[in-house]
């Protein structure tokens, strides 16, 4: 019996053609998972629903209530290390809790920005670049490490849920 195989097909194994990675397609690309890793810069804001501030200055769809305020370097490296790593992510998980925004993190790096919002209620996160949701996942598995950091910034974010 004779097989036949497509030549798209024998050039996508020969390329090295594989399933994308899960991180690289949450951030939108390569490039930005660059920049929330090595970030020169992380401005942090507190922020809530948009639709319960309508007229407040807005940040990745959210209203800003504070900030910004400049994240130091070690949170700054423990944040690039928490959000750009596979093992913070249930990524076969169903989000199915209502996002509520508490924390924005605009990681900056040269002239490129990510932001980064997280809701502690729902222990999700959505990834936006330039105002334009790419994706959303959950953090369950750093929680704490990210409600430290937030903590740190913001006080007034509860230990139970965000607000």
């Amino acid at each position: 019996m004779r097989f036949w195989v497509h030549p798209i097909v024998i050039a996508m194994i020969a390329s090295g053609c594989s399933r994308p990675d899960p991180v690289e397609k949450l951030y939108g690309g390569r490039e930005n998972v660059r920049v929330v890793a090595s970030a020169t810069r992380v401005e942090a804001y507190r922020v809530d629903d948009v639709a319960s501030r309508p007229y407040a200055p807005q940040i990745a769809g959210s209203a800003i209530l504070k900030g910004p305020i400049d994240v130091n370097a070690s949170d700054v490296k423990a944040l690039g290390s928490i959000l750009t790593n596979a093992q913070t992510y249930n990524l076969d998980t169903i989000l199915t809790c209502t996002f509520h925004p508490d924390i924005v993190f605009r990681f900056i790096r040269d002239d490129r920005k990510v932001d980064v919002v997280l809701c502690f209620t729902c222990e999700e996160f959505e990834v936006y670049d330039n105002e334009v949701k790419l994706g959303k996942e959950d953090f369950t598995a750093q929680t704490t490490s990210l409600r430290t950091i937030a903590n740190s910034l913001f006080p007034d974010i509860r230990s139970g849920g965000g607000k």
